[in-house]
């Protein structure tokens, strides 16, 4: 999962859907969610459910969505 978040993060300009659900994102990954939120400008959807984060994780992406330029 942190190779797929990595590529997601570096190509994340032209991004405007990530779906990763029902998929393990643990902590280097949730980093690079974060990462990927502020720089996907475009992003219009973004599905991590049933992604097992943590409740940590989640509240470090919910910050994130609040901050970033996407919300």
């Amino acid at each position: 999962m942190l190779a797929l978040m990595e590529a997601l993060k570096e190509n994340s300009e032209t991004l405007k859907e990530v779906f990763v659900h029902d998929n393990w994102i643990k902590q280097e990954a949730v980093h690079k969610v974060v990462e990927l939120l502020f720089r996907a400008r475009k992003l219009e959807k973004l599905n991590i459910s049933d992604s097992d984060m943590g409740n940590d994780s989640v509240l470090l992406v919910i910050r994130a969505l609040k901050e970033s330029p996407v919300a």
